[in-house]
This record gives structure tokens, C-alpha cells and sequence, in this order.
């Protein structure tokens, strides 16, 4: 998994599956230049880095963020963005960033519909200049698929990372609330996947593994043949802890799982990974999703199914 640095948790749209974005202006928050440079120094080790946020351009020093970036030659950045940006903004990403890669969130342009044009001309000019890009698209129940492939097709983009979206509440969902999500977030999982294999683009599963009991022979088959799960092997899928660094230097387990960690307690990276891996996932996965779990084969042969959001309650 790639780990994340939440710039800033400022941004200027109200998209329903973000849990990490504020858009009241006094309850933001901004990551200093001491701080990031700290950040920097904890990851280290890392080849690979998110820098999003919030809208990390809506960081007040965003340039010197930038500058700092450029100098880092050990790390490969990934800016996590809507990419909704005027074409002044555009402009200086491509002049400014000019290490990294861009990971678009999708969703952000179903919500906001009337922003589709701005996206496509906006990824079609950063193309021309040779930058990377791929889309990133979160599943939910509700999740307008059609609105989505419209837009991966418009845009050309050949890569597409997917995720589950489930926030703190589905720790209270009882197993009837859990085995319609995976019902339903199942289908739209494998509409995707067969869009991506239809239209030559490769999809691929960043979060959120679907139990084997919620899939059938011919869903396996397509997830198997795109190699479509984590480390491309969906019997022995095991979800490795992604850490985003919020802007007061706290950290915390992708889906908000688990506390915060301050990383001023701890030495290096690694001993925070460990933290979370021991105290945390380890422990977690001990416990059932489903009353029904205690009764599975694959369970006893250590397939460490579902999310773990829904094994803290």
C-alpha cells in the first residue's frame, strides 16, 4: 500500500465518499514547512508517496510544498486531486511539479457534473505535456457506474485504481446490512471490471477485498483473469495498512480503523507500520465479520476476509 500526506484538509467541494476534507474555512487545517520536512525524513525508506488531501493546491504554500517535493529524489509523489483547476492552475502544476504522477478522483466530477468539461480538457493538457496520470474511482452502494464509464471513456484514461467505500458507521451494521452491502457493491466491483477488459483498460483493487462467499464461479474468474486483487491473488488476499499523516502530524489506518498515533512518540516509519500491523490488524482479524464466519473453511485456513471496519465493533 501507498501512504499518504494529508497537505491540507481544506477543499472546495463536499463529495460524499471523502472522510479526510473540511470545507468550512475555520476548521482548516495546513501542514507546515517544518513539518512536511519532518514527514519527509519519518517516511524515508518509502519509494512512493501520496501527497493529497483535502485539495493539496488549496495549501497557502503550496509552491514551497512543491519545491520540496522536487528535491526529494528518493520518493516518486502521486498528487491525489479532483483536478478541477482553472487553467492559470494547470499551468503551474505543469511547470512546478515536475517529479511526480496524478491520481484523479472521478467521483468528485459524477457529483459535480457541470465540472466534466473542465476534467477532460484539464487531463488532455497534462497528457500532452507527458505526465502520468490514472483515475481513481470509490464504490458505493450508490455509486452512478454508467456516469463513471461515460467519463473514463472521455477521458482516454488507461489506468483505473478502485476502491470500496465504507466509512465509521458500518461498524454498527448488523449482518444483514453487511451481506447486502457486499451484494450490491459486488456487482458494481465486476460491472467495472468488465468495462475496464471490454475497453482495454486495466483496473485495478487498491482497498477492500470482497469475500469469497459473496462471489460467484464467473465472478471469480473475471477478477482472476485481470488480476484484479491486491498482489493479484484473491485466495490469499491480506489488506497491509495504508497510513495517511494528517496536518498536526497524527496518523492514523486507512477507513479511520484504530486511533491516532502522534509521530512525534515514535523513531522511524517502520515501528509506526509495525504498530499498526500488531496492535491493530493482527488482533482485528480474529474476529468475525458475520456471525456465519465461525463455521468457514477458508477462514481456517487463515483467508483473512473483509474489511476490517466491520471486525472493531
Amino acid at each position: 500500500m501507498i501512504n499518504k500526506i494529508q497537505i491540507t484538509n481544506y477543499c472546495g467541494f463536499s463529495c460524499s465518499n471523502c472522510f479526510s476534507c473540511e470545507s468550512e474555512l475555520e476548521n482548516q487545517l495546513h501542514v507546515s514547512i517544518e513539518d512536511f520536512v519532518y514527514m519527509l525524513d519519518f517516511v524515508k525508506g518509502n519509494r512512493f508517496l501520496i501527497l493529497g488531501g483535502g485539495d493539496p493546491m488549496l495549501h497557502p504554500q503550496f509552491d514551497k510544498i512543491l519545491e520540496i517535493v522536487n528535491r526529494n529524489e528518493d520518493l516518486h509523489f502521486i498528487m491525489e486531486t479532483h483536478l478541477l483547476y482553472n487553467k492559470k492552475q494547470i499551468d503551474f502544476l505543469i511547470e512546478k511539479f515536475n517529479r511526480g504522477s496524478y491520481t484523479v478522483m472521478l467521483n468528485t466530477t459524477t457529483q459535480y457534473s457541470n465540472k466534466k468539461d473542465i476534467l477532460l480538457e484539464n487531463i488532455s493538457l497534462l497528457k500532452a505535456k507527458g505526465k502520468v496520470i490514472k483515475g481513481k474511482v470509490i464504490i458505493e452502494q450508490d455509486t452512478d457506474m454508467d456516469s463513471l464509464f461515460e467519463i473514463i471513456s472521455e477521458s482516454k484514461l488507461k489506468r483505473i485504481s478502485w476502491e470500496l467505500g465504507l466509512n465509521v458507521d458500518c461498524k454498527e451494521w448488523t449482518d444483514k446490512q453487511i451481506e447486502e452491502y457486499y451484494t450490491k457493491i459486488k456487482d458494481k466491483a465486476i460491472s467495472l471490471i468488465n468495462f475496464g477488459l471490454e475497453k482495454d483498460i486495466v483496473t485495478q483493487n487498491e482497498c477492500g477485498n470482497i469475500p469469497l462467499c459473496f462471489l460467484n464461479a464467473e465472478d471469480i474468474r473475471t477478477m482472476a483473469y485481470s488480476s484484479n486483487m491486491q498482489q493479484g491473488n484473491i485466495y490469499n488476499f491480506v489488506c497491509e495498512p495504508s497510513i495517511v499523516f494528517t496536518p498536526d502530524m497524527q496518523a492514523f489506518r486507512c477507513k479511520n480503523i484504530g486511533e491516532y498515533v502522534d509521530i512525534r512518540d515514535l523513531k522511524n516509519f517502520n515501528q509506526l507500520y509495525r504498530f499498526f500491523v500488531n496492535e491493530l490488524d493482527n488482533k482485528l482479524y480474529k474476529n468475525n465479520m458475520l456471525s456465519a464466519c465461525g463455521k468457514c473453511l477458508i477462514k481456517d485456513k487463515n483467508r483473512k476476509c473483509g474489511c476490517l471496519i466491520f471486525k472493531e465493533a
